[in-house]
């Protein structure tokens, strides 16, 4: 399924509803970020020491596909080549709750964006995830290559999700 014919189905206003929520999230992502967060040896420089600019233009594509098309067992996944982020996100779990989908893409939006301005590539984020044997997400594990970005993205991601009325841990589950 395209963007497209995802933001079709997520009505506009639903779309006004999330953006306005991610607007108001961000500050309180920060803050519960900062607050849950604590370096580690392995963590990733602050950003203000190791921020990289994006690109001056940029392409980001969305696709819906299949769970078994994901690269490896995830339900959302992106990748940079060159100045465009291709983000996948499973189409079965964005279909039970439009707002899902939401959640995932603003997840996986940040996280690969700030991975970027990090210097933190694909590659490393990668092979982290596909060799990860522990439990829960990769990026929750403090040896991740962009713990602190996976941490910030899912900050704004769970502020988001009270905005839209979405409970948590339900959402976790699946």
């Amino acid at each position: 399924m395209t963007l497209q014919k995802f933001v079709r189905m997520v009505t506009p206003v639903a779309i006004a509803v999330a953006t306005l929520a991610l607007l108001k999230a961000i500050p309180e992502a920060l803050e519960s970020t900062a607050q849950m967060y604590r370096p580690t040896a392995t963590s990733a420089k602050p950003m203000k020491r190791a921020f990289r600019p994006l690109p001056k233009s940029m392409t980001v594509q969305v696709l819906l596909v299949p769970q078994k098309e994901q690269r490896y067992e995830t339900l959302g996944d992106w990748i940079w080549k060159g100045s465009r982020l291709e983000i996948r996100l499973s189409r079965e779990f964005t279909q039970r709750d439009p707002r899902y989908g939401v959640l995932l893409l603003t997840h996986e939006l940040l996280e690969a964006l700030l991975c970027r301005s990090a210097g933190i590539s694909t590659q490393q984020v990668d092979a982290f995830d596909v060799s990860f044997k522990g439990e829960g997400e990769p990026g929750d594990d403090p040896s991740a290559p962009y713990h602190r970005q996976h941490r910030s993205a899912e900050a704004a991601e769970r502020a988001l999700a009270g905005e839209l009325g979405v409970e948590w841990r339900r959402y976790l589950g699946g």
